[in-house]
């Protein structure tokens, strides 16, 4: 599966916590171990398991897309050059 949370719930990166709930309530019931019987249900319902846990949490979550887009983080906290005054 993938290594975007984004991507693996299935939800813009703008997703409010509804969205991501409903979505990853929809995720769980499809890949849930004891309802699909497919060798990649485990792996992919903790793979969902984790996106949400990442995404549900405001703190986990400004992290994560921190990391995710680091050039834009980065232009916001580099203060502009001050002119020296003559």
């Amino acid at each position: 599966m993938n290594n975007n949370y984004y991507q693996i719930l299935d939800v813009r990166e703008d997703a409010s916590e509804i969205e991501i709930k409903k979505a990853y309530r929809r995720l769980a019931r499809q890949f849930h171990p004891d309802i699909t019987q497919t060798p990649e249900a485990e792996s992919a319902f903790k793979e969902i398991n984790r996106a949400y846990d990442i995404l549900s949490d405001a703190l986990k979550r400004a992290d994560y897309d921190a990391r995710l887009h680091p050039a834009e983080t980065q232009a916001q906290e580099t203060p502009e050059p001050v002119a020296e005054e003559a």
